[in-house]
């Protein structure tokens, strides 16, 4: 007897199928850990109602950018016109900043969650003078992840006489300088001062190294071995 075939559309939509089963799966089990470990983090957009009108959002992107002020990341009174920049010094970069909105602890008791805003860099999108994108080519220092920080206190609450030591430093990449071509970047809309008004595109430059820069591993891992 003859076998005829199946169809090469219904082997695709099988394959369609168990492709969508397996990446089900797959977030099923990492929520799972993330729930295990203590992973639960819910991101806020930016741009979101949520993000533009709650006074708790606004004081956690405030408390932040304060934050970077008073470590010597960038100084307002520093701010230029972008193509007066370039035009004295070519090698000058730019890249735009924004917020990343979360909140942590978002599985417990509203008492115990914490709104978190950390001002990054789109180091994704770092242009020239002549508006051609950069990437910096770097041997980067990776620093320990949090998953692998959770793991180790997962591992000695296993026993009963487990232990770990931990240490963090408060806004840990700003304190490193930073290297390099010099970056000049616009600050996000939600903290433009009022005196910009007027500019067609103000920048800073980039005193520190800050989140989403592409050297900033590199930057701060050598500045913690000095």
């Amino acid at each position: 007897a003859l076998v005829r075939e199946r169809p090469i559309l219904d082997r695709i939509e099988d394959m369609r199928k168990e492709t969508d089963r397996m990446h089900r799966e797959t977030e099923q089990k990492a929520k799972q850990i993330s729930q295990a470990l203590g992973f639960v983090f819910r991101v806020i957009e930016e741009y979101s109602w949520e993000a533009g009108t709650s006074p708790a959002w606004e004081k956690a992107v405030q408390e932040e950018f304060q934050g970077l002020l008073d470590v010597g990341a960038f100084n307002l009174n520093d701010v230029c016109e972008w193509n007066d920049v370039i035009h004295e010094n070519p090698r000058a970069k730019h890249a735009n900043m924004r917020f990343v909105l979360g909140q942590k602890n978002a599985e417990l008791e509203e008492s115990r969650r914490r709104m978190k805003a950390r001002m990054v860099v789109g180091g994704h999108n770092v242009r020239d003078a002549s508006g051609q994108r950069f990437v910096d080519v770097l041997h980067h220092i990776v620093p320990v992840g949090m998953t692998s920080i959770r793991l180790c206190h997962a591992h000695a609450a296993a026993f009963e006489d487990g232990k770990t030591r931990e240490a963090d430093i408060v806004q840990a990449y700003p304190k490193a300088p930073l290297g390099g071509d010099p970056v000049w970047i616009s600050l996000p809309k939600r903290v433009v001062p009022a005196a910009w008004a007027g500019m067609i595109k103000p920048v800073l430059p980039l005193r520190r190294t800050l989140y989403g820069l592409q050297r900033a591993g590199f930057e701060f891992g050598m500045w913690l071995r000095e």
